[in-house]
């Protein structure tokens, strides 16, 4: 089941990218298998104009083209 392999991931590794196509349900979907594992309060957002995220997050969820972003800021 994929809803079990993603938790499974989300539970053993410090980060995990979540790749599909248009429309596979990862905006809906994912963010739905997290808070029903227990996830709601350290799970926090960022979005082009703006951002959901603070010092005790745990769990953050983002575009491609955010995770890009933070990737060239953070080792570049």
């Amino acid at each position: 089941m994929v809803e079990q392999g993603i938790m499974e991931a989300v539970n053993d590794h410090s980060t995990v990218i979540i790749c599909g196509e248009t429309g596979c349900g990862k905006t809906t979907q994912f963010p739905q298998f997290l808070f029903e594992a227990g996830f709601g309060r350290e799970v926090r957002f960022q979005v082009r104009y703006g951002k959901r995220v603070g010092e005790s997050c745990s769990i953050k969820f983002m575009t491609d083209g955010i995770f890009h972003g933070n990737f060239r800021m953070t080792f570049c």
